[in-house]
Order: C-alpha cells, then sequence, then structure tokens
C-alpha cells in the first residue's frame, strides 16, 4: 500500500488536482468559444439576408426583398438605412413603368418607407424628402415642407450612420433659390416642433 505521507503519493495527488482544474478551464473556454461562434452565426446570417435583399432590389424585385427584410424593416431601432433602401427601390421601379395607377402606387409605398426612416432621423431619407416636396412627383410640392426636412438635415449629425456628408449643392441652391423670408420662417418653427421618431 502507498503512504500518502511519502511524496509519491503527493505528487499523484497534486497532478489529479492540475488536472481537473485544466479540464475545468477547457470546459469553460469551450463554451465560451461557442457562444462566440453562435453570436458570430446571428451576425453573419442577419448580413446574409440584407445582402440578399440588396440583390433583390438591384433586381426590382421590392417586394420579395420586403419579405425577406420584414423584421429587419419594422423591428428595433437601428434599421432606417434598410427602410430608406426599400423606399428608394420602389421610386425606382416606379419611374420605370408604364402604367400611371401601378406608378402612383409603387411611389406611395416608397414615400412611406423614406418618410419612415426620415422620421428615424435617416440624413439620406431626409434629403430625399427635399427633393419630393420641392419637385413633386411622390408628394405634393411643398416648399416649405421642403426647407424643414433640409434644416432637420443640417442640425442632424449622426455619425453612427451611412449618409452624404454633404448636401447636394445643387438642391440647396434650387430651394435657396423659391424660398421667401416667410417660407424659411414657417420651416424653422415647423422644424423647431419636429420630433424624431420613437419605437
Amino acid at each position: 500500500m502507498f503512504d500518502c505521507r511519502k511524496m509519491p503519493c503527493l505528487s499523484i495527488y497534486f497532478s489529479s488536482i492540475v488536472l481537473a482544474l485544466a479540464l475545468a478551464t477547457t470546459a469553460a473556454m469551450a463554451s465560451d468559444t461557442s457562444d462566440k461562434y453562435m453570436a458570430r452565426r446571428g451576425e453573419t446570417r442577419s448580413l446574409s439576408t440584407y445582402e440578399a435583399a440588396l440583390d433583390l432590389m438591384q433586381k426590382g424585385d421590392c417586394d420579395k426583398a420586403e419579405q425577406v427584410l420584414d423584421s429587419t424593416l419594422k423591428e428595433g431601432a437601428g434599421n432606417e438605412v434598410a427602410q430608406a433602401d426599400m423606399g428608394y427601390c420602389y421610386l425606382q421601379k416606379a419611374s420605370k413603368v408604364a402604367n400611371p395607377e401601378e406608378a402612383k402606387t409603387l411611389r406611395g409605398i416608397g414615400i412611406n418607407w423614406i418618410l419612415l426612416a426620415a422620421g428615424a432621423g435617416q440624413r439620406r431619407a431626409q434629403q430625399e424628402l427635399v427633393t419630393q416636396y420641392l419637385d413633386g412627383g411622390a408628394l405634393a410640392v411643398d416648399r416649405q415642407e421642403a426647407a424643414k426636412w433640409f434644416l432637420l438635415w443640417k442640425a442632424n449629425h449622426s455619425n453612427l450612420q451611412v449618409s452624404p456628408s454633404e448636401f447636394d449643392e445643387k438642391l440647396e441652391e434650387k430651394l435657396r433659390a423659391v424660398l421667401t423670408p416667410e417660407d424659411w420662417e414657417v420651416a424653422r418653427k415647423r422644424a423647431e416642433a419636429w420630433q424624431p421618431a420613437t419605437r
């Protein structure tokens, strides 16, 4: 029999402790790695979904793209870019449709997505509203509303989204050329009263 007061037994005892600790550490690392892997899988799946939707948009298949992005478009904050992309998809599709009624319907769907994105602070969508309210098309002409969205774009300094860093110079020149001081005053009051969309 081994005498546990002697060195060989102590060596075996401590070796067992070291082995147990090593196994526990390995299991913890494996669990952590698994969690990170699953998180990365979720991110990849989300990215792949968006890429698939973008491919459909480029082909003009807005309806299918909207179905692919259904939960992304309607749930949670931070999806303003996807909403704006959907809006542009429908507006571009409308510009290529010969049937006036169908084009009108598509413009309506598109501008609703643009309004949703702009209301959440998406700068590209806000600039699009300046164009739409100034020139008409998807929206009735309203120079004061166009100026309001211009002022909101100028006041929006978010760096957390993909958006133009400079306002379209020609569009700004056109806007300033047609607005009166009274128009600007009304636009400023509307911009001051405006509240971003909440979810």
